[in-house]
């Protein structure tokens, strides 16, 4: 078994992209927003003009302050 690391979609190949995106059913995984604050927060970490908030949201990163992954839902 081999493992390839993709830093984002620039590190895949064009065959690769090609078989990504003619089966997108299999590759899509559905995400709802729970909140407004939720959505906000996708908003920054993706939107290219909120560079610099992103890098104070990151900064502002506190040991043992990480998500609770054992049940069903994630928590903060």
């Amino acid at each position: 078994m081999s493992r390839r690391y993709y830093k984002g979609l620039g590190t895949s190949t064009a065959k690769e992209g090609k078989e990504y995106f003619s089966n997108l059913s299999k590759h899509i995984i559905p995400f709802q927003a729970i909140s407004a604050q939720e959505e906000d927060l996708l908003d920054m970490c993706f939107k290219r003009s909120r560079c610099e908030e992103r890098k104070a949201w990151m900064n502002g990163y506190a040991e043992g302050n990480v998500m609770d992954y054992c049940g069903r839902w994630a928590k903060a």
